[in-house]
């Protein structure tokens, strides 16, 4: 059984000049400790995808048809007997079971509240932990993403970090409660090219330490080649090739 499916997913956004259809039949499935690289140009659609496998859709955006199984479980909303009952249950499963790194970390960072407040919280919402255990386990997971001294820099304020160590911070919020999958959608986008290598190669030892499952969102194929041995690639709301790196890159059907 995969990790994540989903079958024909369709996902639409409303707007003052009509239909969008952002997402149009899409399929794939990601097997636990996969990685997993989704490629396309702007507007292909792969961000929205994984959007709607996160419940993260603006108000406008609805799943329109298709299905999103995690372990097993429907988690579209269609499943549910009400959006509440939706919600409650996304709200559950994000950051414990699947967890996202997002491309820029200052509009996920509350700039006024210290680092570790942000990161002690996501471990008590989803963990019986007390304060000392959730520092604890802030501190050590900081260590593991390479931010040095951190109980010293647990008492700083996002905007006390490099890119690169604010990124790291994401990536350790996302580690927090052990998730089985982690998206990270263009999370070198913001960084310089040195910064880059060295936050895939921490993915890339995060999935080998952890055996988590790690889909990598990217208009860039030198950063997917470097940690997905899958590739997805969208145009215009479609997946249009499935793949090995190899076979991509080599043997490409779709040019």
């Amino acid at each position: 059984m995969a990790l994540l499916d989903v079958k024909n997913l369709c996902v639409d956004f409303h707007t003052d000049q009509g239909t969008v259809h952002a997402v149009r039949d899409i399929s794939f499935s990601v097997g636990e400790s996969e990685a997993v690289g989704i490629v396309g140009e702007s507007g292909s659609g792969k961000s929205v995808t994984m959007y709607s496998v996160m419940g993260l859709l603006a108000g406008n955006g609805s799943i329109t048809g298709g299905s999103v199984s995690l372990n097993g479980q429907e988690i579209t909303e269609s499943a549910f007997p009400d959006h509440k009952a939706y919600e409650e249950a996304m709200s559950r499963i994000r950051g414990n079971q699947m967890a996202m790194i997002f491309q820029d970390p200052m509009t996920f960072l509350n700039p006024v509240v210290k680092i570790g407040k942000q990161i002690t919280e996501v471990i008590k919402n989803h963990q019986k932990v007390t304060d000392a255990e959730a520092r604890a386990r802030a501190i050590e997971l900081m260590g593991q993403v390479g931010i040095p001294s951190p109980e010293k820099r647990l008492n700083q304020y996002p905007h006390e970090f490099s890119g690169g160590m604010r990124q790291r911070i994401i990536i350790a919020i996302a580690l927090a409660n052990n998730p089985k999958l982690i998206i990270a959608d263009e999370p070198t986008t913001a960084l310089d090219v040195t910064i880059q290598a060295d936050i895939i190669d921490l993915l890339k030892e995060i999935q080998k330490e952890f055996g988590m499952a790690v889909i990598m969102i990217t208009h860039d194929l030198g950063i997917v080649a470097n940690i997905a041995k899958k590739i997805i690639v969208m145009y215009a709301g479609k997946v249009v090739e499935t793949g090995s790196s190899q076979d991509i890159f080599y043997r490409p059907r779709h040019i």
